[in-house]
């Protein structure tokens, strides 16, 4: 066979990497709304870039049993706009509050926000109607700006929060109720929580929950300061409740304070847990990845596989002669 015959070796090489690299872009991104891997507008791949640029490592668990490998305390876990928790789930997510870890739980008007807060034990709870303000908000009342912001750790250096059709937040042991189900409000013009749930963003006092949807507000609508971002003690951790998942998505974390949220409840800790445990849309090499991360038995097996392919990729090949070729 003549050389020009052969693939050369060096483009055969080229060939698959380019193959390999086409296949891995594929494989190691989404086009689920709120997913981690999603990098267009609405998903979270940004959050993860916020934990890389504070240089602390961030995980994503798609699997509750995941969770029996990560140590809680010191670590945040986020869970945005859940779907309706599997008992396995719950069970995860409360050992890893009441061990110490802080859960962070975004929602808006699905029934998982509610579900898993409950299933921690937490008392916070989403309303589900859209909170809107006619006076302070980015390009829309429905895209309110919420700058009654609480001095704590999880508010460092955040002036402001912007929300994109998000709700309020209420207290399901003690937050009063009108006929119409909206908080009532006291004297100063405030939803009153309970001393055990601590409100760290408010929005302001012409904020109003949108019970009809015509998008005006109405004399059964009262204007209140409603709280959007709470936090509360849950055993040995802590549970934060956030009315607005799209809060962390790519298109809106840059909108005012919304990055600087995300920055402090994560600098806060030293590992970050990105939950998506139920979602059909993670990527394959990401699965691949958190196995490999999160499993010492399957780090072994990695690391003597690629020391034995390195090695036999370096070990020296003795050239074999076809039996035809002149041997003078």
């Amino acid at each position: 066979m003549t050389s020009r015959r052969r693939i050369p070796k060096l483009a055969f090489v080229l060939y698959v990497v380019v193959v390999a690299a086409s296949l891995g872009v594929a494989a190691g991104t989404s086009s689920i709304a709120f997913d981690a891997y999603n990098t267009e507008w609405d998903g979270s791949s940004s959050l993860r870039a916020v934990a890389s640029d504070s240089d602390i490592r961030a995980l994503t668990i798609t699997e509750p049993a995941q969770y029996d490998r990560v140590e809680p305390v010191g670590a945040v876990a986020f869970v945005g706009a859940p779907s309706d928790p599997s008992p396995e789930q719950l069970a995860a997510l409360q050992l890893f509050v009441r061990a110490g870890g802080t859960l962070v739980v975004a929602d808006d008007y699905g029934t998982g926000g509610n579900a898993v807060l409950e299933g921690v034990g937490a008392d916070a709870r989403f309303d589900g109607r859209v909170l809107r303000d006619e006076r302070l908000y980015y390009r829309d009342p429905a895209l309110p700006i919420a700058r009654n912001v609480t001095q704590h750790n999880f508010t460092t250096g955040v002036e402001a929060l912007t929300l994109n059709y998000g709700t309020a937040i209420y207290a399901d042991s003690a937050t009063a109720l009108d006929e119409n189900g909206t908080p009532v409000a006291a004297a100063n013009g405030t939803v009153e929580l309970p001393g055990s749930l601590t409100p760290l963003v408010r929005a302001s006092t012409f904020s109003y929950l949108d019970t009809n949807g015509d998008g005006e507000p109405d004399p059964r609508e009262p204007m209140a300061a409603h709280p959007v971002v709470t936090v509360e003690p849950v055993g040995n951790g802590r549970v934060v409740a956030v009315s607005d998942p799209s809060m962390f998505i790519n298109a809106m974390l840059d909108r005012p304070g919304n990055r600087a949220f995300a920055s402090a409840l994560i600098e806060q800790h030293d590992r970050v847990i990105i939950d998506q445990t139920g979602s059909t849309g993670t990527p394959a090499l990401a699965v691949v990845e958190q196995v490999v991360r999160t499993d010492q038995r399957v780090q072994v097996i990695v690391g003597v596989g690629v020391a034995l392919a390195v090695g036999f990729l370096a070990a020296p090949r003795r050239e074999r002669r076809h039996p035809d070729s002149d041997s003078s």
